[in-house]
């Protein structure tokens, strides 16, 4: 299932599983990711090919065709009867993306491990979980009310506030500074931003965190572009910025059309921001709700041409690389007790990422992130110390 996280783990060949039953003793099952792999053939999950028929399949979806063509984990071309639907709810389909340990799951041990009120949403997914990305409606009358948008002019409000305040921030020093080693490591000619939300605002929920992310892509294209002017780089013009969210609405692009920020931001449709990357790309992407590192990793295998030239994504935590072959993971909700990974995570790494990870340095993690005491940085910057900032060297081969 699609969610949102703020922390992940790693696991390359095994994920041990463990849910707590009522009598409080915990139960264990290992999900067997090499024999996955194996059983793949060994061969890329995500490739473009994958991207290419989820991207036809949305739209014949749109276009209310009931059955569309998919291709499944190892690679088999799949039909997929998703049957008539209302207007309402073809009008709210989406694409929705499996990572590999889910792909490696077998169908009873998800479905004992999914917490999962809704029967019907249940079997649904448990119908799709072989195909790395799938269509789903996200409406259906199962996800709640619709959020109570303000009007387009308090929205702005909100967004010329955090534009204000980010340029101030100690953050934004801090990304800027950073920024300078970029000077001698692969050109970045666009910036794609994967999940950084939606920036109109509700009643409930200010779009801060949200803006704060397109307006630090922002600055990244500005400042690369001095660093680059500087120092001679040659490049092919302005750097362009490209986003990409399901929760985007109409209204995100005129509000964000609306700042007069020094780089437009264009919005894409799921799954095109993956289809965009190329060796001249950075990549930012934090706390996504989809296998962001496991689609990048499998994109750049498929065709070395298109490792990007920067990652500044949520941070591997160090456990991930301590166990390599199997890891505990927690299925209780989306809590990460005691060092075990939930069964819910969304973008753990993969061990081609890892594998190509040998190309990028490390330019700004932590402790440079911690500018200021961390109970007194704003909620909306909590994405802030889980990230790190990675570039691939200039003579690395892609």
């Amino acid at each position: 299932m699609s969610c949102a996280y703020t922390t992940r783990r790693y696991a390359e060949y095994h994920i041990t599983i463990v849910w707590t039953m009522e009598s409080n003793a915990p139960t264990t099952r290992v999900i067997d990711l090499k024999k996955f792999y194996e059983k793949a053939g060994n061969n890329p999950i995500f490739t473009r090919e994958v991207l290419e028929k989820a991207r036809r399949a949305i739209w014949l979806v749109k276009m209310t065709v009931s059955a569309v063509t998919l291709i499944d984990a190892f690679g088999n071309e799949v039909r997929d009867m998703l049957g008539r639907r209302s207007h309402e709810d073809i009008k709210n389909a989406g694409l929705l993306y499996n990572a590999h340990h889910i792909l490696a799951d077998d169908d009873a041990g998800a479905k004992n491990t999914v917490d999962c009120h809704d029967e019907e949403a249940t079997n649904e997914w448990l119908s799709h979980r072989q195909f790395p990305i799938f269509v789903q409606y996200l409406q259906n009358g199962r996800t709640g009310r619709i959020p109570d948008w303000l009007p387009f002019g308090s929205s702005k409000v909100t967004a010329l506030a955090c534009l204000e305040h980010w340029g101030a921030s100690l953050e934004r020093e801090a990304l800027v500074k950073g920024l300078q080693k970029m000077k001698e490591t692969a050109t970045v000619i666009n910036i794609i931003c994967i999940g950084n939300g939606n920036v109109r605002s509700t009643q409930d929920r200010p779009s801060l965190e949200s803006c704060l992310q397109h307006f630090a892509a922002v600055t990244v294209a500005e400042e690369l572009e001095r660093i680059y002017l500087a120092a001679g780089t040659q490049t092919s013009g302005p750097i362009k910025v490209f986003a990409q969210d399901p929760s985007y609405t109409l209204q995100c692009g005129k509000i964000l059309d609306s700042l007069d920020l020094s780089h437009s931001i264009t919005i894409l449709e799921d799954p095109d921001a993956f289809l965009a990357i190329d060796s001249g790309s950075l990549i930012f992407s934090c706390c996504p709700g989809v296998p962001v590192k496991q689609i990048v990793g499998d994109l750049a295998t498929e065709d070395p041409s298109k490792c990007p030239a920067a990652l500044f994504w949520t941070r591997s935590l160090p456990e991930e690389f301590q166990a390599l072959e199997k890891f505990e993971v927690s299925t209780t909700g989306f809590h990460f007790d005691d060092g075990l990974l939930s069964y819910h995570l969304c973008d753990p790494t993969s061990r081609r990422m890892e594998e190509l990870m040998g190309q990028f340095e490390l330019l700004i993690s932590d402790p440079e992130w911690e500018i200021r005491d961390p109970e007194a940085r704003p909620l909306a910057f909590h994405w802030w110390t889980d990230s790190d900032l990675w570039a691939r060297r200039k003579k690395a081969a892609i």
